[in-house]
């Protein structure tokens, strides 16, 4: 991870999780991510190489697809390490059709939301997603269920 910008690094790898091929690999200076037949084109802002090969560096954002589909790059910080750098969660998620704020219904009915506990159903809800551990390592992988993602995606 780079200090001076909010980057993390993604390595390279090939994995089969989920009854899916997930792959990462840097062409033309850009991470490139493969899941099942569905290909993610990651913005990327250097690559380099280290002890342990080649990475790309990455930045946060979320670029929405058509279809209420979202490809998010996100940082999340190790709860077991919160001393080490961040490591990197790439998702691809999909609008939730039934979301309500919660927040929003409480206000309607003149409550004030921060006086009441609520549980509700997340904005998004994941189609896929891999975490890359700090140094770059892919950890997780999850998807909701074979083929996934089960709707048309655009090749980005």
């Amino acid at each position: 991870m780079s200090e001076e910008r909010n980057t993390m690094q993604v390595r390279p790898f090939e994995k089969i999780a989920n009854d899916l091929r997930w792959a990462g690999a840097i062409e033309d200076g850009v991470y490139v991510l493969r899941v099942g037949p569905h290909v993610y084109t990651l913005r990327t802002v250097g690559v380099g190489s280290d002890g342990d090969g080649e990475y790309a560096l990455v930045e946060p954002y979320d670029e929405p697809f058509d279809n209420g589909l979202w490809l998010r790059v996100e940082a999340e910080t190790d709860e077991w390490s919160p001393a080490k750098p961040t490591c990197c969660r790439v998702s691809l998620q999909r609008a939730n059709q039934i979301y309500v704020d919660p927040n929003a219904v409480l206000r309607q009915m003149k409550i004030d939301p921060s006086s009441v506990n609520v549980l509700g159903m997340p904005p998004f809800q994941d189609v896929f997603s891999i975490l890359f551990y700090w140094g770059g390592r892919p950890t997780e992988w999850i998807s909701s269920g074979p083929g996934a993602p089960d709707v048309p995606v655009p090749v980005h």
